[in-house]
């Protein structure tokens, strides 16, 4: 039979409430990462959906509000717009840039 003196078994008491305790932050910590995580791949399969939208065209936008097109582009221009609060998307053409 294993005997231990009052003062082990306190050190022995207290290494088991420190490692519960490192336990515990670090999966407050997991937790806290694991969130942010799945607020990167919702922004990233937004981006996704915004590159398989439409390829990328330079717009120049002068401060006065004006749009610019490159030389050859039609006079229409589509979004891809996202709702923040319900996550949804959709897009909006703007058939009459202003001049």
């Amino acid at each position: 039979m294993i005997v231990l003196s009052p003062l082990t078994l306190g050190l022995v008491a207290v290494i088991a409430a420190l490692w519960l305790a490192a336990a515990v932050a670090a999966t407050i910590r997991a937790n806290r990462h694991a969130a942010a995580a799945e607020g990167l791949v919702d922004r990233a399969a937004w981006l996704g959906g915004l590159v398989e939208a439409a390829p990328g065209v330079p717009l120049s936008v002068a401060p006065d509000g004006t749009i610019d097109l490159p030389p050859g582009m039609d006079e229409s221009v589509r979004f891809l717009i996202r709702d923040n609060l319900s996550g949804k998307m959709g897009s909006v053409t703007v058939t009459a840039l202003p001049k």
